[in-house]
């Protein structure tokens, strides 16, 4: 509960700092979402953690299973009218606590991923759509603890992701983001902030 409240004040307080700099600067002048110069933060849900639908099946029906699948964020930074460059962030956590015939156990895996992004946008003749194709390079850190035993065995720390998405702005500074693609989390979707 405590996590979920920190989220929705942090998008509480950037929907509040977007409406604030937009107040401040002119509307973007392009006929298409994006342009040159404009900066797209992004925070999104991630859909499936993978690492914990395996942790679930092993402990099928024997405990309390907790997951956030994934949660993240983008930035982007637009060098050209179609090529952007960015950082995306994303963390994943799942948990269970059982008992066995003697003792109450816990399992938990989780992991970190901070890519370096390209993204390819296309020009559409709708100028609130945006949609792009992505490519991000990166390293990623996994943990595994069996009560309170650290198993991790990262032996691959890198992290790799291509993909396609859309973003749709219901405004000049706010919108909706999905992605789909192969690396991370198959499906992702959220809240987009343009500045």
């Amino acid at each position: 509960m405590k996590k979920l409240k920190i989220i929705l004040a942090t998008i509480t307080a950037l929907l509040l700092l977007n409406s604030y700099a937009f107040a401040q600067r002119k509307p973007i002048s392009s006929d298409y979402a994006i342009e040159q110069g404009v900066v797209i933060v992004d925070a999104f849900y991630g859909y499936p953690y993978y690492n914990g639908i395996i942790l679930k099946t092993l402990y099928q029906n024997v405990g309390n299973f907790r997951t956030t699948n994934h949660l993240g964020a983008k930035i982007e930074y637009m060098i050209t009218d179609e090529i952007g460059l960015g950082l995306e962030i994303t963390y994943a956590k799942a948990s269970i606590n059982y008992r066995d015939s003697l003792y109450q156990k816990y399992a938990e895996v989780s992991k970190l991923r901070v890519l370096a992004k390209i993204n390819y946008h296309f020009e559409t003749d709708i100028s609130a759509v945006d949609p792009y194709l992505t490519a991000g390079f990166g390293v990623r850190k996994n943990t595994s603890y069996q009560n309170g035993i650290d198993l991790s065995r990262d032996l691959f720390p890198v992290a790799i992701r291509v993909g396609a998405g859309m973003r749709y702005f219901f405004t000049d500074g706010v919108g909706a983001n999905v992605e789909v693609g192969i690396g991370g989390p198959l499906m992702q979707g959220g809240v987009s902030f343009r500045f």
